[in-house]
């Protein structure tokens, strides 16, 4: 295998990793700021979930599962 190749096929692999695992710091923050804002007990622990998740996901380096807010 090429040195170019190895080289892409590692990059693709990386960003994979990262958009498998992360949120940009802004959807972070957004969703922080919205949980200290609400008051009703369902949504408010539905975000501290999905928080919890990407911490985790982050963390871990494992991939989140965006719709129930739970690492898969």
């Amino acid at each position: 295998m090429s040195v170019l190749v190895k080289k892409v096929e590692d990059t693709a692999v990386e960003l994979l990793r990262i958009a498998a695992t992360e949120l940009q710091v802004e959807y972070v923050e957004e969703m922080d700021r919205l949980m200290n804002e609400m008051s009703g007990s369902v949504g408010k622990s539905q975000l501290k979930n999905i928080l919890e998740d990407t911490k985790i996901a982050k963390d871990g380096s494992l991939p989140m599962c965006q719709d129930t807010g739970i690492v898969a």
